[in-house]
């Protein structure tokens, strides 16, 4: 899954905020 982070990372940097709080949500 990191790899396709990484990926969409470079084309969408906004996406990669979205997925971080996504993937360890400090309210969670």
């Amino acid at each position: 899954m990191a790899v396709v982070l990484q990926r969409r990372d470079w084309e969408n940097p906004g996406v990669t905020q979205l997925n971080r709080l996504a993937a360890h949500p400090p309210f969670a």
